[in-house]
């Protein structure tokens, strides 16, 4: 199964007045606990990254080119685009041509760093619930995306809208089940749009960068 840790682009806010018409409590439905999670997720991925200045899509690059994870969509897309690692050789964390990438000392020891912030979060997560618990809701998440016609060889193709306005869903399937007890290194994150400023180099100074889900 194509493990993609990957987060939906929403706003990173509080839930805003179309949230606050829903019902309280347990009567809220189902999208509203999926947006606010999602973006608390996201929240805590930002600032797991801050320091670093890494966009969830480099660390997705890094694992990727690492051999730590496998990521179709994202393969293809450095196929077309090999200048999504611009930032990350120019760091000196990936080295080579198109094509024959690796991670330099410096490549392996940032996202040795990255990997073990994010298990700090999976393992958050997974045990604010039980074990049982957390399964089965990771199941019954994947049962309900099946029967809306996801599949591992068709996945949604993230940043796609439905209805209008800004308010976007996007393929949730990032959370599936490597994300938690027993959850391998895991791709976070989907397409990262967020603000950037600034340049420079190396693990403390290289980009501010800005969620703006």
């Amino acid at each position: 199964m194509n493990s993609h840790d990957h987060t939906p682009d929403s706003h990173d806010h509080a839930p805003d007045s179309h949230d606050r018409s829903e019902p309280s409590g347990p009567g809220r439905p189902l999208g509203f606990w999926l947006t606010t999670v999602d973006r608390a997720i996201a929240r805590e991925f930002a600032a797991a990254f801050d320091d670093l200045e890494v966009t969830r899509r480099e660390w997705r690059l890094l694992n990727l080119i690492g051999g730590e994870a496998r990521d179709e969509r994202l393969s293809m897309k450095l196929e077309r685009r090999p200048e999504l690692v611009a930032s990350l050789v120019e760091r000196g964390w990936i080295a080579g041509d198109a094509g024959d990438l690796h991670l330099t000392d410096d490549g392996r020891a940032a996202l040795a760093t990255l990997g073990e912030r994010v298990r700090g979060i999976r393992s958050r997560i997974a045990e604010a619930v039980p074990a049982d618990d957390y399964a089965t809701t990771v199941a019954t998440l994947e049962a309900i995306a099946r029967e809306l016609g996801w599949s591992e060889d068709r996945p949604d193709r993230p940043g796609r809208r439905f209805g209008r306005g800004p308010r976007r869903f996007r393929d949730p399937h990032w959370a599936g089940p490597r994300f938690g007890h027993h959850g391998g290194s895991g791709h976070a994150d989907g397409d990262d749009h967020r603000h950037r400023h600034g340049h420079g180099h190396g693990h403390g100074h290289a980009r501010c960068v800005h969620d703006h889900r």
